[in-house]
């Protein structure tokens, strides 16, 4: 199978939302580390490559660094331009994108202003056109009750994702389970391919 016909889903989020748990659970490697501490498990881009058994398509999972790395030294704009740069080389006309995950926790008990910085810096990687390809994957609802999760998950869609939502972003709940995680992918498989519009110069703008 050639590389045009893989199946490319980027992983994103700040650090700690579960995107280890996610990419573990989807893919069945439990190489991938979990964090059960404040330190950033991913340091680098890793690539996770295996075949989906509905479908039988082959698909890559683009695990990045978390936004807010606890490591001394290292700024969002350093995971970001790390992540640019990664998609500018291996991604173009050719070889494209079919899904962006944004993780984001349920169980925050607010929206605060880091979380908006690290949501802005995603929507600016991936860009206005690319927002019908993006699935928002709240994560830790177990850590809320149903009322407060529904309540928060309807403000993220009125209010601080609104924009994702109106570029067709789908929204959907990561419950810990592999059944979960495959209609994440099931739903990936509907989209059209991105043609990404990143920037090597400015990474950051929107």
């Amino acid at each position: 199978m050639s590389s045009q016909e893989e199946i490319v889903i980027v992983v994103m989020g700040s650090t700690g939302t579960g995107k280890s748990s996610f990419i573990n659970l989807l893919t069945g490697d439990n190489t991938v580390k979990i964090g059960n501490t404040l330190n950033s498990e991913t340091s680098e881009i890793q690539l996770i490559r295996f075949i989906d058994p509905a479908s039988r398509r082959k698909v890559v999972i683009v695990d990045t660094p978390g936004f807010d790395d606890s490591r001394s030294g290292v700024t969002n704009t350093n995971v970001l331009t790390t992540i640019t740069e990664f998609l500018l080389e291996e991604y173009d006309k050719d070889r494209k994108i079919n899904g962006l995950v944004y993780l984001h926790r349920i169980s925050d008990t607010r929206f605060g202003g880091q979380a908006s910085h690290n949501l802005k810096l995603f929507k600016s990687l991936c860009g206005r056109d690319n927002f019908k390809n993006v699935v928002a994957l709240t994560t830790f609802w177990d850590r809320v009750d149903d009322e407060t999760g529904r309540r928060r998950e309807a403000e993220l869609k009125a209010k601080f994702m609104k924009d994702l939502v109106e570029g067709g972003a789908h929204f959907m709940r990561h419950d810990r389970s592999m059944e979960g995680d495959r209609k994440v992918l099931k739903h990936i498989l509907t989209l059209a391919s991105t043609n990404h519009s990143y920037s090597r110069r400015d990474p950051c703008r929107g």
